[in-house]
C-alpha cells in the first residue's frame, strides 16, 4: 500500500484563504445583526409614539400614557412622548403628575413656548394665577404675534380680578386673531372685554 505525506505548508496554504473567508463572513453577520437590532429599537421608539399621539386624538388618554410612557423608557430625551404624555394627564385631571412633565418638558426646551403655554393652562384650572400670568409672559416674549399668549394672560388678569391688565391683553388678543384657529380667543376675548366695558374699564 503507497503511503502519502501532506507537506505541512501546503495544508497551511489551502486552510489560510477558507479561514480568512469564515472571518469575513463573521463580521459581516454581527454587523448586520447590529444593523437590524439598532433600526428595530428606533422603529419601537417611533411606533410607540405615533400609537400615542392616536390614541390621545382618540381621547384614550390611559392607552397614550402608556404607549408615551414606553417611547420614553426607551428614550430618555424623548421631549414629544414627554409633552403629549403631559397633556394626556392633564385631560384626565391628573394636575400632579402633567405638571411633573411640563417641568422635565420645559428643561430639555426652555426656548419653545409649548411648555409654558399648556403649563400656564394648568395654572389656571387649578387657580396659581400668578404663575399663570409669568408662564404666558413666556409665551408673549417667544411668540410677540401668537395671540394666545395676551388672551390667557388676559384671562388670568380676568380671574385674578386684575380688570385693568387685563384689559390690554384681551384687546390685544382681538387685534391680532385674524386666523381662523385664533376664532376662540378673538371670540372669548371680545366676550370678555365687553364685560369689562360694561364694568367701565377700558
Amino acid at each position: 500500500m503507497e503511503s502519502f505525506k501532506i507537506d505541512d505548508q501546503e495544508l497551511y496554504e489551502k486552510n489560510e484563504p477558507e479561514k480568512s473567508y469564515s472571518g469575513i463572513k463573521i463580521f459581516l453577520v454581527l454587523s448586520i445583526t447590529l444593523i437590524i437590532i439598532y433600526t428595530l429599537f428606533a422603529i419601537k421608539d417611533t411606533w410607540f409614539y405615533d400609537l400615542g399621539c392616536k390614541y390621545l386624538n382618540k381621547e384614550d388618554y390611559r392607552k397614550a400614557i402608556i404607549c408615551f410612557t414606553i417611547a420614553m423608557e426607551m428614550d430618555s430625551e424623548n421631549i414629544g412622548s414627554c409633552l403629549r404624555r403631559a397633556l394626556a394627564w392633564y385631560y384626565l385631571g391628573e394636575y400632579d403628575k402633567a405638571l411633573d412633565d411640563f417641568q422635565k418638558y420645559i428643561l430639555l426646551r426652555p426656548y419653545d413656548s409649548f411648555g409654558f403655554y399648556y403649563r400656564g393652562l394648568l395654572y389656571i384650572k387649578i387657580k396659581q394665577y400668578n404663575d399663570a400670568i409669568s408662564d404666558f409672559t413666556k409665551v408673549i416674549n417667544l411668540e410677540p404675534d401668537s395671540p394666545d399668549g395676551y388672551y390667557e394672560r388676559g384671562k388670568a388678569y380676568f380671574e385674578q380680578g386684575d380688570y385693568k391688565k387685563a384689559f390690554p391683553d384681551l384687546e390685544k388678543s382681538c387685534s391680532i386673531s385674524t386666523l381662523e384657529i385664533d376664532i376662540y380667543e378673538y371670540q372669548y376675548g371680545c366676550y370678555e372685554l365687553g364685560v369689562l366695558k360694561a364694568k367701565g374699564i377700558h
